[in-house]
């Protein structure tokens, strides 16, 4: 165990995978909890890394990520340092854990409340909302008429397994690409191709 800015912190052994996770964990956890308050330094990743006995990559790695969740940011030569993240967190939420999104998103953006309403934005000229398509400018007509050709395409198919080695159509479109991007001569009689929980996706079977 090290003290870092009367930080204890605890790392597995030299190797292990769980550095980086544990480090940005206990440095996540000092911030939200208070004690390491808005305006803190933190080491340098060189020093942090010495004192720790861990690579300065692993540092590096664990700053970015506090980096982008918006716990610390960055003022060039001035360091790291801790972002005002209390004043914009409810006193009652800041040791209260996140109830479910991702945990690796500071906790405003964790819960709904942080979304736009719908009827918000339907007012907005241009909606860059993320995950919301263009409906104006999306294809219904094209998107209905290749639908129904494949609908009607899928009626006209006998409902069997098909052949072990894997659909024709595969078959041949893998040895059209090996073909071109491996320069291996082979047909689709030759192309194998297992089902998705086989170690191997592609097998060639050499003609006797």
């Amino acid at each position: 165990m090290n003290t870092i800015f009367d930080l204890a912190i605890d790392l597995p052994a030299s190797g292990s995978r769980r550095i980086v996770r544990d480090l940005h964990r206990q440095l996540r956890s000092a911030i939200m909890g208070g004690r390491l308050q808005p305006g803190v330094q933190l080491p340098p990743t060189r020093e942090l890394a010495a004192t720790l006995g861990i690579s300065r990559n692993a540092v590096v790695t664990a700053y970015d990520l506090l980096l982008a969740e918006g716990y610390v940011s960055a003022r060039g030569r001035s360091g790291t340092v801790v972002a005002d993240f209390l004043s914009r967190t409810p006193p009652g939420e800041r040791n209260r854990p996140p109830q479910g999104g991702d945990r690796r998103l500071n906790a405003t953006w964790r819960t709904s409340a942080a979304l736009i309403p719908t009827a918000t934005r339907r007012g907005c000229r241009f909606d860059f909302a993320v995950g919301i398509p263009d409906w104006a400018s999306f294809p219904f007509a094209v998107w209905h008429r290749l639908e129904a050709r494949a609908l009607r395409a899928a009626s006209r198919w006998h409902p069997d397994y098909g052949e072990p080695e894997g659909r024709r159509a595969l078959r041949e479109a893998i040895a059209g690409h090996i073909s071109f991007a491996r320069a291996i001569a082979c047909t689709a009689d030759e192309i194998v191709s297992p089902p998705a929980r086989s170690r191997h996706s592609i097998c060639w079977r050499e003609s006797s």
